[in-house]
């Protein structure tokens, strides 16, 4: 399950990882008149949205606007029913953080970029170090960063851990005026097969969209085992069609 960026910073929440200040808004008239200028941030799970026009600076009256402009239509193929007003920090530079889970080694990986925000996929200046699960954040690992990053490794990698994902990634990570880090932008890839044991819930969905009734209800079959697929993988299509797919065991 790919989470949207205000679901993603609820993990980065638990573990004290400092954030950006924002305000989810759902309706034109859940906009509060602010004053100045706040990031206004279209939630979806797809990537690119920068690029596509889902993220600028707005003020109030521009905010209200572009809030009616966006809710309850189709942006990167999702409809858009949450936004994020957001803080607009003074960035001195912009850095790329990450754990994943590689599965060639069948390990997690920290990744760290000095050249984060938009194409952060392109660049190649990027320092890997592979943690062993048996050990964790050791000071091995943490000797190929520097050493303002090491504590917020040490808790990403607890999120990373903790909530059973096979990716969380802060793009921007970025370094304030007054030299403070802080996560401005996550994307967080859960493991479905953990979602039994994950203490923070999401609403459930199918690949970039949100469930439909008929996969909610299937998906209801087996919520109790989740060893379980009898519904697990059922794919609603348009019309009277759909996928349920199963395996063996």
């Amino acid at each position: 399950m790919k989470l949207k960026e205000f679901e993603s910073k609820k993990l980065l929440l638990d573990e004290d990882i400092p954030l950006s200040e924002g305000i989810l808004i759902d309706s034109v008239e859940s906009v509060r008149s602010f004053s100045g200028k706040k990031m206004l941030k279209v939630q979806v799970t797809a990537n690119g949205r920068g690029k596509a026009g889902g993220i600028f600076a707005v003020n109030y009256e521009e905010a209200k606007a572009k809030v009616g402009n966006f809710l309850g239509k189709e942006f990167l193929g999702e409809k858009v029913t949450e936004i994020l007003l957001d803080e607009l920090i003074d960035i001195e530079k912009e850095l790329y953080l990450a754990v994943l889970f590689d599965t060639t080694k069948r390990c997690p990986v920290i990744v760290f970029s000095e050249e984060g925000g938009i194409d952060i996929e392109m660049t190649k200046n990027k320092t890997m170090a592979y943690v062993d699960y048996t050990k964790g954040i050791t000071d091995e690992v943490l000797g190929n960063f520097p050493g303002s990053l090491h504590e917020i490794i040490k808790k990403l990698y607890s999120c990373f851990a903790k909530f059973d994902c096979r990716v969380i990634e802060i793009n921007p990570l970025v370094v304030t005026s007054q030299d403070k880090l802080v996560a401005v932008d996550c994307v967080a890839v859960l493991d479905d097969d953990a979602n039994y044991r994950r203490e923070l819930k999401f609403p459930p969905r199918t690949n970039n969209r949100e469930a439909t009734k008929r996969e909610v209800d299937a998906h209801k079959i087996d919520e109790g085992d989740h060893r379980g697929v009898a519904g697990k993988t059922f794919i609603d299509l348009e019309g009277d069609i759909a996928i349920l797919t199963s395996g063996g065991g």
